[in-house]
């Protein structure tokens, strides 16, 4: 009995290790893992570069870029910052990889205003035309909801075509007054209402605060990788953050989730 039951207690140790174990790796690609079974929600996080673009087009279903409208010259210029510019322009990234054709686009159109709409519109237009996309392909993310209104697939059926999106800045809406809070709700259920915006897009933190306050809004949003395993505080945060993934991309309401991903090159 004494042999029986000192194997049963090993048999036990050996599992228990085996299970920590293959949670341990989950957690340390749990984005290859959610890559795998949320292909569709998951895009690659700030494709400013043909270096990035490139090797995201073959790990990803999607892809974020950010954009600024030059009117002087009538391109779309690739860059989170400015100052940080390389000349990149948005039909030069696009043409730089076959898979463009069934890839899918998030465009954060930064500068988006009354003076530049209508030609970036047309512009954007002569771009998918050219690279024979499908407007379907793209989301158009704007902190001006109202400028949306002429992209938007449902408002604009002749020259837009688009899927849109109202960018929230990612404060912590629990320290907002809920007058304030009932005000822009109501604004955006309107806008969701009238067809100018398909969804709304904010940081992954404010998750539970939006699903609450608009449950039937879509949402997009965007989650990183939290640091490397390097104490039993770092093991706690990154299990939290697989919840918090696996919640979102289990959510019927959230279309994408952006991740981070750091290519060879081009990281900008």
């Amino acid at each position: 009995m004494k042999i029986k039951k000192k194997k049963l207690i090993l048999f036990t140790i050996i599992g228990m290790g085996l299970v920590v174990a293959l949670f341990t790796l989950l957690l340390i690609y749990q984005d290859a893992f959610f890559r795998f079974c949320f292909t569709e929600k998951v895009y690659a996080h700030r494709v400013n570069s043909i270096e990035k673009y490139t090797e995201s087009t073959e790990k990803f279903y999607g892809v974020e870029c950010d954009v600024y409208f030059d009117s002087e010259h009538q391109v779309f210029t690739v860059t989170h910052d400015l100052e940080d510019a390389t000349g990149l322009i948005l039909i030069d990234l696009l043409k730089s990889s076959d898979r463009s054709k069934n890839l899918h686009f998030w465009l954060d159109y930064t500068n988006l205003n009354e003076d530049n709409c209508q030609e970036s519109l047309g512009r954007l237009n002569e771009i998918v035309k050219e690279l024979g996309l499908n407007k379907s392909q793209f989301i158009v993310e704007s902190k001006s909801p109202e400028l949306l209104k002429a992209f938007s697939k449902d408002t604009n059926k002749k020259d837009g075509g688009y899927f849109t999106s109202y960018y929230l800045e990612p404060y912590n809406y629990k320290t907002i007054s809920k007058e304030e809070l009932q005000g822009q709700a109501k604004v955006i259920r309107q806008l969701y209402k009238e067809k100018i915006i398909h969804y709304i897009s904010s940081d992954s933190y404010n998750y539970d605060f939006i699903r609450e306050h608009l449950p039937d809004i879509p949402f997009l949003s965007w989650s990183f990788e939290p640091h490397p395993i390097q104490s039993i505080r770092t093991y706690i945060n990154r299990f939290h953050f697989l919840r918090l993934r696996l919640r979102m991309l289990m959510d019927d309401k959230v279309g994408v989730l952006l991740f981070g991903y750091t290519a060879k090159e081009g990281n900008l």
